[in-house]
């Protein structure tokens, strides 16, 4: 069903805010307007532990100034929290068992807080098998409570890993190895697929310098032998600085994924670099 106004999707990073404002017709969902705005140094500091928003003032002004730029409805907003703030697991559902408690205790062990503090969330794969999320609630409120002091009414929260994944199992699937580079400010996911099927999700932090590349290069293809193929996977690559990562990647095929038709002509910023605007559409 089309949506009566346009709807905006914030995504939070260490260093910027990026968002749009989204429209549904009846051919599908548009990108009507983006922007990405620098965000004070230390305002906010991806964590999967404590409070991230450590300048609330700070960012919930940039927070507005980013509003103003794209424009539309405040209501019905969708906020992409960064790569750095959840954990992941991939797993094939147990017959009786909901698919979101057996995440809860898949995912129990590696927390770094109380299982009973994490918030989770699943994801269908198909076949049986589902993505299973966690983020500690104290995290997830910090983000919702800068939202709300800036106007919005948060109708979704997801994770930057998350949102870009649920669009590019939309997009036409291989029948060999692929490993999808999503970037953060401060860290990355890998999730590796075989014949279109998701087998490995992965999260690393980033390090900054000279060899980023070659490291990225060396965790493609860890992930992809995890995955069962480690034999030249081909790559794609989301996020802030996509293209610019994808190009010295490309040796193994890596490309930059845009929006497809959601990306809108002449917007300021391009698609690839925030992944739940380009990709992730409700």
């Amino acid at each position: 069903m089309p949506w009566a106004r346009a709807r905006p999707l914030v995504a939070f990073d260490a260093a910027s805010l990026s968002g749009g404002s989204l429209t549904r017709g009846l051919g599908g969902a548009r990108l009507a307007s983006a922007a990405r705005l620098e965000l004070a140094r230390g305002a906010l500091v991806p964590s999967p532990t404590d409070v991230n928003v450590l300048d609330p003032e700070a960012v919930r002004a940039t927070l507005n100034r980013l509003l103003d730029s794209i424009g539309g409805s405040r209501t019905g907003a969708t906020l992409v929290l960064p790569d750095g703030t959840g954990r992941g697991v991939v797993f094939e559902a147990t017959s009786g068992i909901a698919p979101v408690e057996q995440a809860r205790f898949r995912l129990s062990t590696s927390l770094p807080y109380p299982a009973a503090d994490a918030l989770v969330d699943v994801r269908s794969l198909g076949h049986g098998r589902f993505l299973g999320i966690a983020i500690r609630r104290r995290v997830v409120e910090g983000y919702e409570s800068v939202a709300e002091a800036a106007g919005l009414t948060v109708e979704r929260v997801d994770l930057a890993s998350m949102a870009a994944l649920e669009g590019l199992l939309r997009l036409p699937g291989r029948a060999d190895s692929t490993v999808d580079v999503i970037l953060g400010d401060t860290a990355l996911s890998l999730a590796a697929h075989i014949g279109g099927s998701l087998r490995v999700f992965r999260s690393r932090l980033r390090v900054a310098g000279l060899d980023e590349t070659e490291r990225v290069a060396a965790e493609v293809l860890r992930t992809a032998t995890l995955a069962g193929d480690g034999a030249s996977p081909h790559v794609r690559v989301v996020g802030p600085g996509a293209s610019a990562m994808a190009r010295p990647l490309s040796g193994g095929g890596a490309r930059a994924v845009r929006g497809g038709g959601a990306a809108g002509v002449g917007l300021p910023v391009e698609a690839a670099g925030i992944p739940g605007v380009g990709l992730a559409l409700p």
